[in-house]
């Protein structure tokens, strides 16, 4: 595991695909919760169009779940510039903070998805050789290789969702296992909503395989996702 963290850890902190519409209305986002304390991207607005307006202000027509967990970074670099007096609105510094960010929004998350699968192999029986080659495979070998340097939804909404499965599938009927697959299970459709149907397959799951304990775990903890997303959009847009 030590293996593959660094590998793919060194790998994904190199590349960094630049910027776009869609990276851009995340990062605007992350800018405006960090510079403004606001949840709208109006002054930032002009490097993208995936973006939607209400009221006479632009937001990012994103879920915000990519946003709200980039912050804290963009938070810290934020600060530490202005200490050290550096302008964050240049467009070299720019470009840098938004590759520190897509590389904790998009190349840890990648990088823990190789280790889940790895263990997921290792728990399904696959010898050390077997799970390290297709766990390494995958990271190497699919399209979370390239999306790991790109400030999109994919790859981190790839990761808590398989690791909201890896939790349920290996609960053994336990309720606090379930609450936090509950919670990275929302987490996922608060950051992309097409991972919606993922999320209700694992609710059939639990209620199927599992005792009435543990599905109210899951619940509970998808409850509170979808709250803070009302909550969210409230704000937003009444």
């Amino acid at each position: 595991m030590l293996l593959l963290a660094g590998v793919f850890g060194l790998l994904y902190a190199y590349f960094f695909q630049g910027g776009g519409w869609n990276q851009y209305s995340h990062f605007d986002t992350v800018r405006s919760l960090v510079e403004r304390h606001a949840v709208d991207v109006t002054p930032f607005a002009k490097n993208t169009r995936d973006v939607a307006t209400y009221n006479g202000k632009v937001y990012s027509n994103k879920g915000p779940g990519l946003a709200v967990v980039a912050a804290p970074v963009y938070f810290i670099l934020y600060h530490a510039e202005r200490i050290l007096g550096w302008s964050s609105k240049s467009n070299q510094r720019a470009d840098l903070n938004a590759h520190v960010v897509t590389f904790f929004t998009s190349g840890i998350p990648g990088v823990v998805l190789v280790l889940l699968l790895y263990l997921h192999f290792r728990r399904s029986s696959g010898t050390i050789r077997e799970s390290l080659s297709l766990a390494g495979g995958f990271g190497a070998g699919s399209l979370s290789f390239p999306y790991t340097g790109v400030m999109m939804s994919h790859v981190f909404t790839g990761c808590v969702l398989f690791a909201s499965w890896f939790m349920i599938s290996g609960a053994a009927d336990r309720r606090g296992p379930n609450v936090v697959a509950g919670v990275l299970a929302g987490v996922a459709v608060v950051t992309d909503l097409l991972a919606t149907p993922a999320a209700l397959l694992f609710l059939l799951y639990v209620a199927r395989k599992q005792s009435p304990r543990a599905l109210l775990g899951f619940v509970v903890g998808a409850a509170a996702m979808a709250t803070l997303f009302l909550a969210y959009n409230w704000m937003c847009f009444g």
